[in-house]
């Protein structure tokens, strides 16, 4: 697949930061193959955007941070904000950015660039992660063809797993307890700034730990089968 998009990209005379990300990307294709889940680095992501609709709405931020083995590594990080005009500011209260601090931050290709340098061939890690890569997938087609091919893991679909194997009736009972605040409180995860996308990434980061910590004990050796 990597290899077709390489092909398709060359085709269009390719810029020189996507021939770089995709043969990061053939990397991690073979890596992956070969390297413990243990040893691989992932990052956790979270982004915060103007609202929930994928087609009018805009980035705001983009928090990461990395997990080496079973340790967040918190030097390992990324934040920026996103300059980008707002209206009403009727999504304050949510994230707490003012349109002041919007104006003030960089411009989107300039952020995405150095986020797609900063995740490298990494495995990504958010809750309910489509959402996260739909956004930032409709940005970066501003400027390139690009997608984010890297393997994904969804904390929420991983919780999910585990809970049907546990408690199947539960499971079916309440959908509400795969919010990421449901799960912080079940798991006991201290509450930081919540809907800001570092704090959410290493909130999230946190989880993912539990998490792969309790799916290992239930017989799952590897999360491999995770990535997707």
């Amino acid at each position: 697949m990597i290899n077709q998009i390489f092909k398709s990209i060359h085709s269009n005379i390719a810029k020189p930061f996507e021939i770089s990300y995709l043969e990061r990307m053939k990397t991690q294709s073979h890596e992956n193959t070969k390297t413990d889940s243990k040893t691989l680095r992932y990052v956790v992501f979270d982004t915060e955007t103007t609202g929930l609709d994928i087609k009018n709405d805009s980035l705001l931020s983009i928090g990461g941070v990395a997990i080496y083995g079973n340790s967040l590594i918190v030097r390992d990080s990324f934040y920026e904000l996103i300059k980008v005009k707002r209206g009403s500011g009727k999504d304050i209260p949510i994230h707490g950015i003012m349109p002041k601090e919007s104006l003030d931050g960089k411009d989107e290709k300039t952020v995405l660039l150095a986020f797609l340098k900063y995740i490298d061939n990494s495995i990504l890690i958010a809750h309910h992660i489509d959402f996260d890569l739909e956004f930032l997938n409709k940005s970066l087609s501003t400027f390139t063809s690009l997608k984010i091919l890297n393997g994904s893991i969804d904390t929420a679909k991983l919780a999910e797993r585990i809970q049907e194997k546990t408690n199947p009736n539960l499971y079916r009972e309440d959908r509400k307890q795969f919010q990421l605040d449901s799960l912080c409180k079940k798991y006991e995860i201290p509450s930081f700034a919540r809907h800001h996308a570092l704090s959410d990434a290493v909130t999230t980061g946190i989880l993912f730990l539990k998490l792969q910590k309790k799916w290992i004990r239930m017989g799952n050796e590897q999360l491999k089968t995770l990535y997707f």
